[in-house]
């Protein structure tokens, strides 16, 4: 039994986001801890409203009157994901699926998500490497 007890946590384990921390193993650079980003819906008046997990669902359905699917194929749905300039280390939010992926602070077009900056050299001392701390899942 308590194979299947092990596997089916595995499965819950999976499904879920990974919490970390990513920062420069050489300097004091350390991007958002979380799991890279937030979801959100679009209400009404052009607002993008944060939907905080776990209500997800429910704030979707509060602000559109739509449940998830419906908000969804109305394009009404949106990721923010934490991202770094790699010119000039500015940190900031965007939906790199709707955003154009430009520096607010230098203008730049190298421009990563923090999870996609993972194993990369680190854009404020140019010396150490982005590295990812797994602190647990959400």
């Amino acid at each position: 039994m308590t194979g299947r007890n092990d596997l089916v946590r595995e499965i819950k384990l999976a499904a879920m986001a990974l919490i970390s921390t990513i920062k420069c193993d050489m300097c004091d650079l350390q991007l958002p801890t979380g799991a890279g980003g937030h979801m959100y819906v679009i209400s009404p008046t052009g607002e993008r409203v944060v939907c905080p997990h776990p209500l997800e669902e429910a704030t979707i359905k509060r602000v559109t009157k739509l449940d998830w699917s419906a908000a969804r194929a109305k394009g009404l749905l949106g990721h923010i994901s934490d991202c770094v300039c790699f010119e000039c280390s500015e940190q900031f939010n965007l939906d790199v699926e709707r955003d154009v992926k430009r520096c607010p602070k230098c203008g730049s077009l190298d421009v990563r998500t923090a999870n996609a900056s993972v194993g990369a050299s680190c854009p404020k001392c140019h010396e150490g490497t982005l590295i990812s701390h797994a602190i647990g899942v959400s």
